[in-house]
């Protein structure tokens, strides 16, 4: 109840920005159930299209922040970090941020099991996905959108 009554409280964009975001991380989690990696890579890459409008780097912190909030709000649908860095990708790109990367990275945890990460990254700092291991994680060559 009192989560609603922030989210009542926010200004009519933040409420828009919080909405889009749960739109796009629910959107982002059924593409990868039902289309392969390379389609919603393709999709993902046509909605990021900029749109003319410039953003500055306070929108960039509200963006992201909105995901990783959203994201840890629908952790029983675990929309873990592959849908997030999708979603922070288009709407950061979209919004002008050249230079956006997803890095998908894998590594052996302590049971010596493969674990695979995702996360985002602008101008070589994490965006969203940073973990306390992260540097153990082998990045692959390149996801290109």
């Amino acid at each position: 109840m009192r989560r609603s009554y922030k989210f009542l409280a926010l200004p009519w964009q933040e409420k828009w920005l919080y909405l889009s975001a749960t739109l796009w991380l629910l959107a982002a989690k059924a593409g990868l159930y039902l289309l392969s990696f390379e389609h919603l890579q393709h999709l993902v890459t046509r909605l990021g299209e900029p749109n003319g409008r410039r953003a500055t780097v306070q929108d960039m912190q509200m963006i992201v922040l909105a995901i990783q909030r959203i994201g840890r709000f629908l952790s029983p649908l675990q929309i873990n970090c592959l849908p997030q860095a999708l979603v922070g990708y288009m709407m950061l790109h979209r919004r002008g941020f050249a230079g956006i990367e997803i890095k998908i990275g894998v590594c052996k945890d302590f049971q010596q099991k493969l674990a695979a990460h995702a996360w985002l990254e602008y101008e070589g700092r994490v965006l969203i996905g940073d973990l306390h291991n992260l540097e153990e994680f082998r990045p692959f060559s390149s996801v290109s959108l």
